[in-house]
């Protein structure tokens, strides 16, 4: 198991203006990379980003906040440069591995996600709209 707690308490503390301006900037080195982003229609709190045509990255839009297959790691390696965010490199999206110990951050979830062990996609689907 990973936990994540003190990535999101890293991302959640950080005072800027991420998800307003910085985030659009990053998106765009992202493209310079040769990374694809991807927004769905409606979708206002995450992005994912393909590297050859395989998902590569759910990058959270509200916090400084990214996972990264691990897969690809070497590939998003110039991206941690980025000292305001906090990158989680996993085996899989769908591998229930992760978990958050601290019970301060349920807020963050829609009602149902099992904090002892929850995906990446999990993850995505439980904080997408709050």
């Amino acid at each position: 198991m990973k936990d994540i707690t003190f990535q999101i308490r890293q991302a959640i503390n950080i005072e800027n203006t991420w998800s307003v301006s910085i985030f659009f900037d990053f998106i765009n080195e992202i493209k310079s990379q040769g990374l694809v982003p991807n927004h769905w229609a409606g979708e206002e709190n995450w992005a994912t980003v393909d590297y050859e045509g395989k998902l590569s990255i759910y990058l959270w839009k509200k916090y400084p906040m990214m996972f990264v297959s691990k897969e690809f790691e070497a590939q998003v390696g110039q991206l941690k440069k980025h000292q305001l965010l906090e990158i989680v490199v996993v085996n899989s999206f769908v591998e229930r591995n992760l978990v958050v110990t601290d019970p301060d951050l349920e807020y963050l979830f829609e009602y149902g996600v099992n904090l002892n062990g929850f995906s990446v996609e999990e993850f995505w689907f439980y904080t997408n709209s709050i």
